[in-house]
């Protein structure tokens, strides 16, 4: 119901993951106009093992940086379509990843936080987005 409402509400088609970590599910989704020229942003947040979000939007995100600790590495996610990587594993068994990309005009983002993982797990998620 949430993705219906999301993909109802937004100018853009908005993407979900055909792949989820087992217990991962949708919990809300908002769409939000960003800025007088009606660009929106559409966020669908997950709820199971991590604290999960998807960010889909016509706008970059603002560029922050990276938490203290963080790896950074860039990474081939498409053809043609690089992302950048940031993990966190400070040691506590909980571990916080962001992936961001540029993919045909939309900015897409996933964090998530919650148990250590393979980084070939959110790169999963990232790239099964249909």
């Amino acid at each position: 119901m949430a993705l219906g409402e999301a993909r109802a509400r937004a100018r853009f088609p908005v993407l979900y993951p055909c792949y989820l970590p087992g217990g991962e599910r949708l919990e809300t989704s908002s769409v939000t106009n960003m800025d007088p020229t009606g660009r929106q942003s559409v966020e669908l947040a997950f709820a199971g093992p991590f604290d999960m979000a998807i960010r889909e939007s016509q706008l970059p995100p603002p560029l922050s940086p990276d938490p203290a600790g963080a790896s950074r590495t860039t990474i081939d996610l498409f053809p043609n379509v690089q992302a950048v990587f940031i993990q966190v594993n400070d040691g506590s068994g909980k571990a916080m990843y962001h992936l961001f990309w540029t993919r045909q005009g939309i900015f897409y983002e996933l964090q998530a936080y919650g148990p250590a993982i393979q980084q070939r797990t959110i790169l999963r998620i990232a790239t099964s987005l249909e």
